[in-house]
């Protein structure tokens, strides 16, 4: 913002809160307005111009010519067109290049349900197998059967597994 723009302001700003100042506020916003419109004028048709690389007097032409106007295309029958023989077989290998792909991913999928049921049978098989094992132990020892027991495995400072009665809590 250029020092006249804030200017303006601050006198824009004293006229509406000071009433006693907004004659004299009025005053000087005209003076400075009609400043700024005298120098628009001296800009907008100066004295001199450069005309061809050289200083010369005269006026700015500030109405400049008129572009031609475009020449209407040509009317087209935009009812069929042509397509070249090489862009149609890229389209139909493309199509069938996806129908392939789509039925490859198809049994990919169902491959891996296969797969996936295989695994989720052995996971189950196992866990009822430790579970089968767990009760076994428990069973072979005189543990109390209002407590709970945590399964120890053995590490660097136990050498065995071993049950362990939990604290009541």
């Amino acid at each position: 913002m250029s020092a006249l723009d804030k200017l303006i302001n601050l006198l824009e700003h004293l006229k509406e809160t000071s009433p006693d100042m907004h004659d004299k506020a009025n005053k000087a916003l005209d003076v400075l307005l009609d400043e700024e419109e005298e120098e628009a004028r001296e800009v907008s048709n100066p004295k001199y111009v450069i005309k061809d690389g050289k200083l010369v007097s005269g006026k700015l032409d500030l109405d400049p010519e008129p572009e031609p106007e475009p020449e209407p295309e040509p009317e087209i029958d935009d009812s069929y067109f042509e397509v070249d023989d090489e862009d149609i077989n890229f389209l139909i290998s493309a199509r069938v290049r996806i129908r392939e792909t789509i039925s490859k991913l198809g049994l990919l999928v169902q491959a891996y349900e296969v797969d996936k049921e295989a695994l989720l049978d052995d996971i189950e098989l196992t866990q009822s197998a430790l579970n089968k094992k767990m009760q076994e132990l428990q069973d072979s020892f005189p543990l109390d059967p209002e407590s709970n027991y945590t399964l120890v495995f053995p590490n660097e400072n136990q050498t065995k597994g071993a049950f362990i009665k939990n604290s009541p809590s």
